[in-house]
């Protein structure tokens, strides 16, 4: 810690005076017999504190106080002065900001009062200095952070603008020729062409099911690609939601019971709601084939529609093994896996919440789950009410 003194008074009694009072309080004094030689001091030493008598030959304690202003205006400046000049001692204060005064004869507690409380300021004003340092150089990195930040992102999205773009054409490319196979695999499934042996007819029922696995997946990918590149377009129409929900209920219901599957529904009347039925019936199709993929043999299936203040909620609970809150804050990601594996060896893509998420946020929705392990799963959508 900074204890340099300089004391500059052209009486040597006044110096010697000062030197053995304030030598005793532990500072490290310099002396200076005029201003000249006190500012050659101050060029050598680190000095915090300056007091300096007033009347001085060839330069006066106002002219060397502002030299130490415009050299090292960190140091803290007083002044010494007799009792008759006090108002010059003022006037030093208030025209070059002087920090204080002692006034000559001194008594030995106002003078240690003053150099104390100079020391003080002269500290506390440099932990000022260095934390401003400190929150600038900060302020400089964070800067240089968020500048890095900015262009990292800027990256990023362009690299995702370009994955968005060959996915799609890949994905558009490769739905032609998966639909053809698809296509021929059902004709010699289904139509009568001839005899086939179990060992043909196993082959073409894996070919057909694998083409149609590959081309929802196909499908989805184009979704994602067409929602995360902007281009997502909703035709929106205000009308009720349930008779949409129940047309996709009755789809899920067919393969819900073969494995043996309850769907019950309970329906409030609710406000019509804006939205884009074809997208809509992407978000429940997932939803509801999510409850009857995941769902044991001979469960129930839930879904429910109610009115909160202006928002419609349509809820889908299942009887599943249920969902970790781990895992929950991934699950409505893009590709994301999940310990928790279909029932009845369903595929699943990992895109079908995320799509689900995406196409709700654009109607200005919600999408949540409320899922315990061992008690099932419930996922609620909430859209606002058409005003």
């Amino acid at each position: 810690m900074n204890k340099a003194l300089l004391i500059v008074d052209d009486d040597q009694r006044v110096l010697k005076s000062l030197d053995r009072e304030l030598h005793r309080e532990g500072y490290e004094i310099f002396l200076a017999g005029s201003g000249e030689e006190g500012l050659q001091l101050l060029k050598q030493h680190d000095i915090a504190v300056v007091l300096s008598d007033l009347r001085m030959p060839h330069m006066d304690g106002v002219t060397f106080l502002e030299e130490v202003r415009q050299f090292k205006p960190e140091v803290v400046r007083l002044v010494l002065t007799g009792h008759g000049s006090k108002e010059n001692a003022i006037e030093a204060i208030n025209r070059s900001g002087v920090f204080s005064y002692i006034a000559k004869p001194w008594s030995p507690a106002e003078l240690k009062t003053v150099i104390t409380k100079a020391f003080q300021h002269y500290h506390l004003a440099a932990e000022n200095r260095r934390l401003l340092a400190l929150t600038q150089s900060q302020n400089r990195e964070l800067k240089n952070l968020n500048a890095d930040l900015k262009k990292s992102n800027q990256e990023l999205a362009e690299l995702n603008q370009l994955k968005n773009k060959f996915v799609g054409i890949a994905a558009h490319d490769l739905r032609n020729p998966l639909n053809t196979i698809s296509g021929f695999s059902e004709i010699l499934l289904y139509l009568d062409i001839g005899p086939l042996n179990k060992e043909q007819h196993e082959f073409l029922t894996n070919i057909h099911n694998t083409a149609k696995e590959t081309t929802a997946l196909v499908n989805d990918l184009l979704d994602v690609s067409v929602i995360e590149s902007g281009k997502l377009v909703l035709n929106l129409q205000t009308g009720a939601i349930t008779k949409l929900i129940e047309d996709r209920i009755a789809i899920s219901r067919l393969i819900a019971e073969k494995k043996g599957l309850k769907i019950h529904t309970q329906f409030q009347e609710t406000p019509e709601v804006r939205f884009d039925p074809r997208r809509i019936n992407q978000v429940f199709d997932n939803l509801f084939t999510n409850a009857v993929k995941y769902s044991p043999e001979g469960a129930n299936i839930y879904i429910e529609i109610t009115a909160e203040e202006n928002r419609v909620k349509v809820s889908v609970r299942d009887e599943g093994a249920g969902i970790s809150e781990a895992e929950q804050t991934r699950l409505f990601g893009a590709f994301q896996k999940l310990s928790t594996q279909p029932t009845g060896g369903e595929r699943s893509t990992g895109l079908g919440l995320a799509i689900v998420k995406k196409i709700v946020t654009a109607h200005g929705g919600t999408v949540a789950v409320d899922s315990r392990p061992g008690s099932g799963s419930t996922f609620s959508v909430l859209f606002p009410a058409a005003l």
